[in-house]
């Protein structure tokens, strides 16, 4: 189920380049600065919304976050880790403040105008490339407007 609501969430999601047939994604122009609240999730290409089978979601809501991973494997043995804690925000990344994040550090801030974290390995490949690979960069995803 929350592979479903993943997927749904990702129809409205946006992105700031194309990704090449390497997994890299251009981005022109990134800017630090502090993340909006809201769910980060991976890049998905447009022609291809059910792309991704495994990955990491990150939910920033003011000073807290929520980490998790989803997969279309199931492993009763293995469960998929959900996480929460505080966030730290300092001048040029973040921290994800909990022991069981693998790599807690990211770099927030606009992709081409777009909000985005990505991952420290992530922004060392923009800074020489200006490209990122996919699995280095979460989007903010857009959230449905509410009705009036």
């Amino acid at each position: 189920m929350r592979v479903l609501a993943f997927f749904m969430f990702l129809v409205s999601s946006a992105s700031a380049g194309e990704r090449t047939s390497d997994g890299m994604i251009s981005i022109k122009k990134f800017e630090i600065a502090p993340p909006p609240s809201g769910t980060y999730a991976p890049w998905r290409d447009r022609k291809d919304s059910t792309k991704w089978y495994a990955g990491e979601l990150i939910t920033i809501t003011n000073s807290t976050f929520r980490y998790s991973r989803f997969s279309d494997v199931v492993d009763p043995d293995r469960p998929q880790p959900d996480y929460s804690g505080k966030i730290s925000i300092f001048k040029d990344r973040i921290f994800l403040d909990h022991p069981g994040i693998a790599y807690p550090y990211r770099v927030s801030g606009l992709a081409d105008g777009v909000p985005v974290l990505l991952t420290w390995e992530g922004y060392e490949q923009w800074k020489k490339k200006k490209m990122v690979f996919e699995l280095n960069l979460l989007y903010l995803e857009k959230t449905p407007e509410k009705k009036k």
